[in-house]
């Protein structure tokens, strides 16, 4: 299994310019890459919030991608879907380990019918997934050497810059100004997570709408203590 390990994030607006640093270069240029991966089957997992389905709607969007979620594998229609395989070159398969939980062995029976075929096809896919493959509880041999044997990136929570720029870029998109003083002191006691930074950046905006005022330090106290945010 080849492993890079990278952190990166995404703006909720999707027209917004990636951002791109040390920390996500690799995926964005991994990306861009396409068609010359080096893999056709790219695995993404990091937390909740780090950006997976953001990336990947970047990919589908430039590569026209198919959609596969929950309900593709309705038993009503799923012999019908898998003839759909055919008619597409890319496919994107979005958090794959909560389409796991739907029905354990019957399920991981028909993503692995769905791998094997876009497999034989030459097909690219590009999963998303919380956790790593070899996390997922695979109760079949097959596949877990199929997802092992994508190209596997983690997605890590994000250090103090990445943090003020998610912070910064989701204030810049709701007019909401914050100085560079009050941004550190809040980076250097706030939980070091996707989740936290776009939730504090929710109440700042909540917050100084409803007070009519500045982003000031005890606003900031504020929310840290309110909402259990400190590190």
């Amino acid at each position: 299994m080849k492993q890079n390990i990278l952190k990166f994030h995404f703006s909720d607006n999707k027209t917004y310019p990636f951002l791109t640093s040390s920390k996500n270069i690799f995926a964005f240029r991994t990306i861009n890459q396409w068609p010359n991966w080096e893999n056709n089957f790219i695995f993404i997992y990091g937390p909740k919030n780090c950006g997976k389905t953001h990336i990947l709607e970047i990919w589908r969007k430039n590569s026209n991608a198919g959609y596969i979620d929950h309900r593709f594998f309705d038993d009503s229609s799923f012999s019908e879907n898998l003839k759909k395989l055919e008619k597409k070159r890319c496919w994107v398969l979005d958090d794959i380990d909560s389409i796991f939980k739907l029905n354990f062995k019957k399920i991981q029976l028909k993503i692995l019918n769905i791998l094997n075929i876009l497999a034989n096809l030459k097909c690219y896919l590009l999963i998303t997934s919380k956790t790593p493959p070899s996390s997922l509880k695979c109760g079949l041999n097959d596949l877990s050497s199929r997802l092992k044997s994508s190209l596997v990136i983690e997605v890590k929570e994000p250090d103090e810059d990445l943090l003020k720029n998610i912070i910064l870029k989701k204030l810049d998109l709701r007019q909401v100004d914050i100085s560079e003083k009050n941004l550190e002191f809040l980076v250097q006691r706030m939980e070091r997570t996707y989740t936290a930074a776009i939730k504090i950046s929710d109440l700042i905006d909540e917050r100084s709408l409803e007070k009519k005022s500045k982003v000031s330090l005890d606003l900031l106290k504020n929310i840290l203590k309110e909402n259990n945010l400190g590190s």
